[in-house]
C-alpha cells in the first residue's frame, strides 16, 4: 500500500497520466493582431463575422451539453437539426467554427462524434476538410473507438491527404497504448512521396517516447528530425525536457533549457517541477520567483513538489518555507500523502508538539499511515524524548485508526518500561504483540531478558533463557545457564 501510494505521488509530481495527446491541427480559430495591418471596412466586416460565428459555436455548444445528459439523447437530433446549428457551416468555408464546436465538446467524445455524423452526412455541405476529419480521428481516439478512427483515416485519404491525418491517427492509437501501430504508421508517413513527417509528427513520437523512458529512441528521432531538415518547435524542445525529466536526466534536461533563447512559462514551469524532483532548492527557488504567479493561478500541483522537495532536505529554514507553502494548499488540494510527508517531516525536525497536531488531524480526516517506515520515523522521536506516556497514546491512536503497525512499536515501549522499572507494564505489551503476532522473536525476548537482569529479577530471567531454548534462539551475551 506504501509503495502504490508513492509511485501514485511520483506519477502526480512528473506529469499528469496522458501527456501524449498533442494538439496535431493548426490554430484556426486564432485572429490577426488588428494593429499589425490598416483597418479598413473589410476588415471590420471580417471581424464581426467571426465574433458572430464564435458567439454562435459557442451558444450551439453549451446548448448540446446541457440538453444532452447522456450521449445518446434524443434532444440531440432537434438541436443539430435547428437554424443555429446550420448556420454554423454558413458562416465560413474554412471549417473553422465546427472545428471550434468540436473542441468545445471534446470532453465529452462520444457526444462529438455523434456531431461530426451529422456534419458528414448532412446534404448542401461543404465537403469535409482535412482538419474536420482529423479532429474526428483524434475524438475517437479519446472514445477509444480506435476502429472507427482507422475508418475515417481511410476515409479522409480519398478527399483529403497531409500529414495532420496521420497525426491524428498517431495520437488516438498513443492514447489507448498501440505505441508499435503508432510508430508503423510514423514510418508509413515517411514513405509517403507527396508529403512527409512534419514537426507535429515528430513531437508526438518524442512524446511517445519521452513518456515511457525510451531516452535512446527519443533522442534518435530528434535526430533523425534535425538531418531531415524539419524544424524544431517550443513543443518539441518541451517533449526533450520531459523525457529527460521522467528519466532523471537532469544535466541534459538543463542544456535543453539552456538553448531555448525566450524560454516561455512552460518551460520554466517544467523546469521548476524538474528542480523539485532533483532536489536542487536553490536552482528551484530562483526558477519559482520567475513563475510564482503563474504556480499560484495555474500549475498548483508544483506547490506540493516544492514542499516534498524540502521535506527531503530538512532543517530548520525548510520548515519554515514549507510552512510558508502550505498556507497556500487549498483545502481540496490537500492530499492524504502530502499530511503524511509533513508529520515525517516534524518528526525527523524533533518537533513532537507539531508532528502530534498533525496526527490529531489526520485521524479526523481519516487518513492512514500504511508506511512502515514514517511510523519508525515517528517511534524515533517519541523513543528519543523517553516519554513512554505520549508514546502509548500514539500507539493507542494508530491501532483505532487502522495504521500500519510494527514490532518496533512495542518493542520501544518495552525498553521505557524497563528503564522506569515498569516490568509488569513491559510484559503486558508481550501480551498486546502476541495478539498481532503469535509468533515469539530472539529480539522481543532479548528486551524481557535485559529489563529483568537490570533488576535482579533471576528467575524471571531463567524464564527467558528457557524460551529462547525452546524456540532454538542464540543466547544473550553474558547469559548464565
Amino acid at each position: 500500500m506504501a509503495r502504490h501510494q508513492f509511485l501514485h505521488l511520483r506519477l502526480f509530481l512528473l506529469s499528469p497520466p496522458k501527456p501524449l495527446l498533442l494538439n496535431p491541427l493548426p490554430s484556426l480559430t486564432s485572429s490577426c493582431n488588428p494593429t499589425s495591418i490598416p483597418i479598413s471596412r473589410n476588415r471590420i466586416s471580417t471581424l464581426t463575422t467571426r465574433r458572430r460565428a464564435n458567439s454562435t459555436v459557442a451558444s450551439l455548444a453549451k446548448e448540446i451539453l446541457s440538453s444532452s445528459a447522456n450521449d445518446l439523447s434524443p434532444d440531440l437530433a432537434s438541436l443539430l437539426e435547428s437554424d443555429k446549428a446550420r448556420s454554423i457551416l454558413r458562416l465560413s468555408t474554412n471549417g473553422s467554427p465546427f472545428l471550434r464546436l468540436l473542441s468545445l465538446l471534446k470532453r465529452r467524445p462520444l457526444l462529438a462524434l455523434q456531431v461530426f455524423d451529422w456534419r458528414r452526412n448532412l446534404r448542401d455541405s461543404p465537403p469535409l476538410i482535412a482538419e474536420e476529419y482529423a479532429s474526428a480521428i483524434a475524438l475517437a481516439g479519446r472514445a477509444q473507438n480506435l476502429s472507427l478512427a482507422v475508418k475515417l483515416f481511410d476515409e479522409s485519404k480519398s478527399t483529403a491527404n497531409g500529414p495532420i491525418l496521420y497525426n491524428a491517427l498517431m495520437t488516438a492509437f498513443m492514447y489507448n497504448g498501440e505505441v508499435n501501430r503508432a510508430v508503423s504508421l510514423f514510418h508509413k508517413l515517411k514513405e509517403e512521396t507527396k508529403y512527409g513527417p512534419d514537426t507535429v509528427s515528430y513531437n508526438i513520437l518524442l512524446s511517445l517516447y519521452g513518456y515511457r523512458v525510451l531516452v535512446d529512441q527519443m533522442e534518435s528521432v530528434l535526430r533523425d528530425m534535425d538531418s531531415s531538415g524539419i524544424p524544431r518547435s517550443v513543443v518539441t524542445y518541451k517533449m526533450l525536457m520531459y523525457g529527460y525529466l521522467r528519466s532523471r536526466r537532469w544535466k541534459q534536461m538543463e542544456r535543453i533549457f539552456g538553448s531555448l533563447k525566450e524560454p516561455d512559462t512552460s518551460t520554466r514551469l517544467l523546469m521548476l517541477r524538474g528542480y523539485a524532483i532533483a532536489g536542487k532548492l536553490e536552482k528551484m527557488e530562483r526558477m519559482y520567483e520567475l513563475v510564482k504567479r503563474e504556480v499560484q493561478a495555474q500549475e498548483r500541483s508544483l506547490i506540493c513538489a516544492m514542499i516534498c522537495a524540502y521535506s527531503k532536505a530538512g532543517g530548520d529554514s525548510s520548515v519554515r518555507k514549507i510552512e510558508e507553502l502550505v498556507k497556500l494548499v487549498r483545502e481540496e488540494e490537500y492530499f492524504p500523502y502530502l499530511h503524511i510527508v509533513l508529520i515525517k517531516l516534524y518528526a525527523k525536525e524533533g518537533l513532537i508538539d507539531e508532528m502530534e497536531r498533525l496526527i490529531f488531524y489526520a485521524n479526523k480526516r481519516n487518513i492512514v499511515i500504511s508506511s512502515h517506515r514514517v511510523m519508525r520515523t515517528i517511534l524515533a522521536l517519541y523513543f528519543k524524548s523517553g516519554d513512554v506516556e505520549r508514546l502509548d497514546s500514539f500507539i493507542k491512536q494508530a491501532e483505532r485508526a487502522g495504521w500500519s503497525l510494527c514490532k518496533d512499536l512495542y518493542r520501544c515501549k518495552m525498553i521505557l518500561y524497563s528503564r522506569l522499572g515498569r516490568l509488569t507494564d513491559m510484559c503486558c505489551e508481550v501480551d498486546k504483540m502476541d495478539s498481532y503476532w503469535p509468533v515469539r522473536d530472539r529480539y522481543t525476548l532479548k528486551i524481557l531478558y535485559k529489563g529483568f537482569s537490570n533488576s535482579g529479577r533471576m528467575w524471571e530471567m531463567n524464564m527467558v533463557i528457557g524460551l529462547m531454548f525452546k524456540y532454538g534462539f542464540q543466547l544473550p551475551q553474558g547469559a548464565v545457564v
